[in-house]
């Protein structure tokens, strides 16, 4: 991989050993940004890191608005809903709607929703995670059992668990990031699940996320993993990779998916993402992989485009 700079311009060469291991896939940071019509963009590591947002991200964006592109937003994140989710797009200075914003507490809540194996009118989603996953089950109109008012913050002795009550209306256990997750929380999905009826959803499987200072912490994964390994269930993913939140985006906006690019900082959610659903697709070198990540032995999934960050879309695609 060779970089040359014209000007302020950062374009991507491959060598020719790389291309040819990547079967003429173009690299080329130059896009011809009029193909599209649509960019679904990820949110962290793409847009933020944390509550810091990427240099030139917001003025990017009202650019490509100006350019009468459609955005949509696209995230693995499940702290918040989407009108939360809403108003920190706001603050990037654009015009969206809660329309546009596709979060994956919001894909659980759809999704479970839409199962005939569970009935909301008589069973209930025990919920591991953030206040966003709960807010979106509501609006489903699903009743939720939220770990951290049911069981807080502390620790219940390990000899005391078994005497847990368990609500036999539990018909779904939903896993997403939890940063005050607790053995106890564990253990209460964990005994939920050992029920087959009982069905088993992750927002995400994520293993890391990006936060500031170039640091990446625990992802939801990590919190999934813990539970999935526990009761030797395995979940059914609504987050990126799988293509939930993509449909979703098709039927509700009809896009087209020559016309749509994926813009993400991850290549086994995001690229994949897009990869398999079709689209073309653009890794930023902002958030949790970069084009090292690309080019490693063991890496099979291939970005149609590489940027060092989102600010490229518009800067090198005239």
């Amino acid at each position: 991989y060779q970089r040359r700079v014209h000007g302020d311009r950062l374009i991507g060469l491959l060598s020719s050993k790389v291309a040819e291991k990547m079967a003429a896939k173009t690299f080329l940071n130059k896009i011809g940004i009029n193909k599209y019509d649509t960019i679904l963009f990820d949110c962290d590591g793409v847009l933020w890191r944390g509550n810091e947002l990427v240099p030139g991200a917001s003025e990017t964006l009202q650019q490509l608005q100006k350019l009468g592109k459609r955005l949509l937003f696209v995230t693995n994140n499940s702290s918040k809903s989407r009108e939360q989710y809403l108003q920190k797009i706001l603050q990037l200075k654009i015009h969206v709607d809660k329309d546009s914003i596709i979060a994956s507490a919001y894909a659980a809540a759809t999704h479970l929703a839409s199962l005939e194996s569970f009935d909301k009118t008589k069973q209930k989603a025990f919920i591991i995670g953030d206040v966003g996953i709960g807010l979106e089950m509501r609006e489903a109109g699903i009743e939720c059992i939220e770990s951290r008012q049911l069981l807080g913050n502390g620790h219940i002795k390990r000899d005391e668990l078994h005497k847990l009550d368990i609500d036999p209306s539990i018909g779904a256990v939903v896993v997403g990031i939890d940063d005050e997750l607790t053995y106890t929380k564990v253990c209460y999905a964990t005994l939920c699940l050992a029920s087959p009826s009982v069905l088993f959803i992750s927002t995400n499987q994520d293993t890391t996320f990006p936060g500031p200072n170039n640091r990446n912490l625990p992802g939801g994964g990590s919190c999934v993993a813990m539970v999935a390994t526990a009761s030797h269930r395995t979940p059914i993913n609504v987050g990126k990779p799988e293509t939930f939140m993509l449909e979703q985006a098709i039927q509700r906006f009809g896009l087209d998916r020559t016309k749509t690019l994926m813009v993400g900082d991850r290549l086994d959610t995001d690229v994949l993402f897009g990869n398999r659903g079709g689209l073309d697709t653009v890794l930023v070198e902002t958030g949790v992989h970069s084009h090292k990540d690309v080019l490693a032995e063991t890496n099979t999934v291939i970005p149609t485009y590489i940027l060092p960050s989102v600010v490229y879309l518009v800067n090198v695609s005239q």
